[in-house]
C-alpha cells in the first residue's frame, strides 16, 4: 500500500505496490505502474529512490553538499 504523508488530494496512483510520496511543492504527483518508491517533491528539490535505497540519502545529500547545493539541503 502506497503511503502518502500530508495532501493525499494532489497524488494520483494506478498500479502502485508500496512506498512512499511527501508532496511538499503543490504540484500533482503522478505514480503508474511503479512500485516501492519513495519521492519526495519539494518546491526546489526532488527525490526519488527506491525503498530499499532510502537510507542512503545521507551520502547523496554529501554529495550534493559538496557540489555547492548547501541552499537546499
Amino acid at each position: 500500500m502506497l503511503r502518502v504523508l500530508t495532501r493525499a488530494t494532489i497524488v494520483l496512483t494506478e498500479q502502485v505496490a508500496g512506498g512512499i510520496v511527501v508532496p511538499g511543492s503543490g504540484r500533482l504527483v503522478a505514480c503508474l505502474g511503479v512500485d516501492d518508491l519513495v519521492i519526495v517533491d519539494m518546491p526546489d528539490t526532488l527525490l526519488v529512490t527506491t525503498r530499499a535505497r532510502s537510507q542512503e540519502v545521507k551520502r547523496l545529500v554529501k554529495k550534493a553538499k559538496d557540489a555547492g547545493w548547501r541552499r537546499l539541503l
